[in-house]
């Protein structure tokens, strides 16, 4: 049970940080990843041990498979937060201190400062945990003071309307919106192309289902323009469809300079 758990995650940790871990849809993560997916079992009382693969050898892990899950409630994600803190302390994975700061920052203060939903926060998380597995020159304890928060932050609004949907967005934390320049009507196929901003539904491909995100004739209040990540235009500079196939959006990006994260210069 959770010995055996702990056993086996000790195991695949000693062997070192460039062993790989998978979930069971196939994505690749790694330890942080994994270990936020078990505090999730942990606190379903799912005490089944995780699967352990070797590569024929007798000493070599491949790969652990664990399902990563969502909280349900602000409650869960809560005890969620302190099982992984045990976790990572029973491991040896984080220092204390040092985890507990990181979720003062990546966490608590978002949420009580910023007042963004705890759903995205726990995106937000995620987004960092996924940073700490493929980037081995950052720690719990220096991660967020390297910059990036903005695109993070943009990464994890991305991700919270695929897994939760746009309404968490609503007044009310849900809830329908009483804003009355909400629109009355549906998306009528047409984005505001004076914009700053680009469009989140248009980009990652749903529908424009939050009123809030439409003008009352059913105009889109956002750019229909790719907002890939590209090299070349500076810090967080995106596509916006200056290269490519005209009227891509992120999914379809073309654009020769596109690049897997945000330019930091």
């Amino acid at each position: 049970m959770i010995q055996t758990m702990l056993s086996t995650l000790k195991l695949f940790i000693e062997l070192g940080p460039d062993k790989s871990v998978s979930t069971t849809s196939g994505e690749m993560v790694g330890v942080y990843v994994l270990l936020w997916a078990l505090a999730g079992k942990i606190v379903n009382r799912d005490y089944s041990s995780v699967t352990l693969t070797r590569d024929g050898s007798d000493t070599v892990v491949t790969k652990l498979t664990e399902k990563i899950t969502r909280p349900k409630s602000m409650e869960e994600f809560s005890e969620r937060i302190s099982a992984f803190i045990a976790l990572t302390h029973a491991l040896g994975v984080g220092h204390l201190l040092a985890v507990t700061a990181f979720f003062r920052q990546v966490i608590y203060d978002p949420l009580l400062v910023d007042k963004l939903p705890w759903q995205q926060v726990h995106e937000l998380l995620l987004v960092y945990l996924m940073d700490l597995d493929s980037q081995t020159i950052w720690t719990m304890g220096t991660i967020h003071n390297s910059g990036g928060i903005d695109a993070r932050r943009k990464r994890s609004h991305t991700a919270t309307i695929e897994h939760f949907g746009a309404n968490i967005f609503r007044a009310g934390g849900g809830s329908p919106s009483t804003d009355t320049s909400a629109a009355t009507s549906n998306y009528n196929g047409k984005d505001t192309s004076t914009a700053k901003q680009t469009c989140i539904a248009y980009n990652v491909g749903t529908k424009h289902n939050d009123p809030k995100h439409l003008a009352p004739d059913g105009t889109c209040r956002f750019r229909h323009v790719c907002d890939h990540w590209v090299t070349g235009k500076g810090k967080n500079g995106v596509c916006l469809n200056d290269a490519g196939t005209a009227g891509h959006s992120r999914k379809k990006c073309d654009n020769p300079d596109k690049c897997l994260t945000a330019a930091t210069s």
